[in-house]
């Protein structure tokens, strides 16, 4: 912590409250995406910021995002990810070191290119569906129908629900999931497992990872039982 601390007092930064950082410059996704997209015409590529009394460095380069991302070495991901540990389990996604290393030799045959051309039509059935979604309009909110395509891709490639199922994705809890490691941030007591696992929001996460296993698990054994190959499970 020292040595970071160090290094992060000798970088340029927008101003810090002590204690509590720059939390408040995080009052809604909106908000902080603007502000990160002006931060490099104020402190430019490499700047500073802080989480409570966490250094945090964000690099903005693209000459050196692309030294860091194809490092074989420095493989660990920042203690921010295991907020999603809970809800996206310890993963390829979430993970880092030699269990990122172990997890991306197992799922390395899955992303041969033989093995994707089994999902074109996935991707194609969600894409023309989306692009229906856009025929004809002149202003959309884009996040929603791109979650929306995900979504589409996601149910069909993993649980193989159909693109037009509508009925079991409306009740699919995928839709309604929410990441809540900006509202551990927003509360720098939470940082800490100790007083996160008794809060109301720890709570609200578990309730929600047993919600998303118990739906994935239903259909899964629905598809193991179905008998008649005509249906879709």
């Amino acid at each position: 912590w020292f040595r970071s601390a160090r290094l992060a007092f000798k970088l340029p930064g927008p101003p810090a409250i002590p204690l509590l950082g720059n939390i408040f410059m995080i009052k809604n996704t909106c908000e902080f995406i603007k502000c990160i997209i002006n931060m490099p015409k104020l402190y430019g590529s490499i700047i500073r910021g802080w989480i409570a009394v966490i250094p945090v460095v964000a690099i903005f380069d693209p000459k050196h995002i692309q030294i860091i991302l194809g490092s074989t070495k420095q493989t660990d991901k920042n203690f921010l990810y295991a907020f999603m540990h809970t809800f996206l389990g310890e993963g390829l996604l979430t993970n880092s070191g030699r269990k990122w290393k172990l997890h991306r030799k197992f799922i390395q045959p899955y992303f041969h290119l033989n093995t994707l051309k089994l999902f074109i039509n996935t991707f194609k059935e969600s894409s023309d569906l989306l692009v229906e979604q856009l025929h004809n309009k002149k202003e959309v909110k884009i996040t929603t129908l791109i979650n929306n395509c995900v979504l589409n891709i996601l149910h069909r490639a993993l649980l193989g629900v159909p693109v037009k199922d509508y009925n079991t994705k409306l009740i699919s809890p995928f839709n309604k999931g929410h990441l809540v490691i900006l509202q551990r941030i927003l509360r720098p007591w939470y940082i800490f497992d100790f007083a996160y696992k008794f809060s109301s929001i720890s709570k609200h996460e578990i309730k929600q990872q047993l919600t998303l296993q118990e739906f994935a698990r239903k259909i899964l054994d629905q598809r193991r039982r179905c008998t008649d190959k005509t249906e879709w499970c």
